[in-house]
């Protein structure tokens, strides 16, 4: 009995420190308009996160661009709040009183130039015009590689 006991404890603390989540967390500043990526199974972290109980929450930083080293492979549930801990459901408001909606874009795997898969998903923050701007533009392959390309010379701001 004492083997099992051991046994099931040593299971929950591996699935603990586990980089695989089934729930991934978006933490949005209410004052954020533009886009968000998050940039998977890279080899560093950029952005401030938490991991927990199989969750993963993720703070957007100010130029809305993340570095995980954990991979979505697992990710069944997604939510968005904003910094004042209110929900936000894809293309509702996020910002009602001033018809500011929050958009997913997309989600995804490319092969970037020099043959590494890129794993990505991305949100867009924004009033009707500029969704409609940046949507069909944000999810073409160049776009979503210089973006890639860019930030990783960057550190992120908070």
């Amino acid at each position: 009995m004492k083997n099992i006991l051991i046994i099931g404890v040593l299971l929950l603390l591996c699935s603990c420190s586990s980089s695989k989540f089934s729930k991934q967390v978006l933490i949005i500043p209410k004052s954020y308009r533009g886009e968000i990526w998050i940039f998977y199974d890279q080899d560093y972290n950029r952005g401030k996160f938490k991991k927990e109980w199989g969750k993963i929450t993720f703070y957007v930083p100010k130029d809305g661009i993340i570095y995980s080293k954990y991979k979505p492979d697992k990710i069944i549930d997604s939510e968005q709040y904003t910094d004042n801990n209110e929900r936000v459901f894809i293309t509702e408001y996020f910002d009602k009183e001033n018809k500011i909606y929050l958009d997913g874009g997309s989600s995804g795997t490319l092969e970037l130039p020099n043959k590494k898969m890129l794993k990505h998903s991305s949100y867009f923050v924004g009033d009707e015009k500029y969704l409609d701007s940046i949507f069909q533009k944000a999810n073409g392959y160049e776009y979503i590689v210089k973006k890639y390309e860019e930030s990783s010379t960057k550190k992120p701001t908070h």
